[in-house]
């Protein structure tokens, strides 16, 4: 099995990691492995090296479980971005690193079985819980993004639609990938998207 480092492709995160971490990995081990369809309890503590009753005391339901693994995918993305690298060079020089580390984050392993997770869940979500957890994120994003682009004007709506905007862009570039694994020009792709945060973050 893969370590943490290799799903992520987050190498700041330390080696020692709790027990629940460790379950949330397993599973996005599991799924990459073989499906979402295999994802027990026992398969998930086989994957995690842990006793099976570990899954069950700390997330009780698949459902408390798949938040979980959203919560922590929605955390993995924001250390990845939010780091002081981000904040020196040009406009375009912090906009290309916020595209490729967020690209980073996009064709993890992590994301993508996440990805699955929610698609294959979608009728069966706490809707509530998850709107509340994204709008966090949306909030948290946000203020980063400002961060990394203090001379941007843009209100709070035209801001998240730079963020959704992008948002959408990788996702579908990294599903895309999923179908298309030899699809060439990664680099141009990532390109156009750094064009189009640019013009957007510029707009009056």
């Amino acid at each position: 099995m893969s370590n943490v480092i290799s799903i992520t492709g987050n190498n700041d995160r330390p080696e020692k990691i709790d027990s629940r971490d460790k379950i949330i990995i397993a599973l996005s081990e599991l799924i990459t492995a073989e499906g979402l369809a295999a994802c027990t309890h026992r398969r998930i503590a086989e994957y995690a090296n842990i006793p099976v009753g570990s899954v069950q005391y700390h997330f009780g339901t698949k459902s408390k479980l798949f938040e979980a693994m959203l919560d922590y995918c929605y955390n993995d993305y924001i250390k990845m971005v939010d780091r002081e690298e981000v904040l020196s060079g040009t406009l375009e020089e912090r906009v290309t690193l916020f595209i490729s580390l967020s690209w980073r984050h996009y064709q993890s392993d992590l994301y993508l079985s996440l990805v699955e997770v929610l698609m294959s869940t979608r009728r069966l979500q706490d809707v509530r819980g998850q709107v509340d957890m994204t709008k966090q994120f949306a909030v948290t994003m946000s203020g980063i993004l400002r961060k990394i682009c203090p001379e941007c004007t843009l209100d709070d709506r035209a801001l998240m639609e730079v963020l959704v905007s992008n948002h959408c862009y990788l996702t579908g570039l990294s599903t895309f990938m999923v179908l298309n694994p030899t699809l060439g020009n990664i680099g141009g792709y990532l390109r156009r998207a750094k064009r189009a945060m640019l013009a957007m973050l510029q707009a009056p």
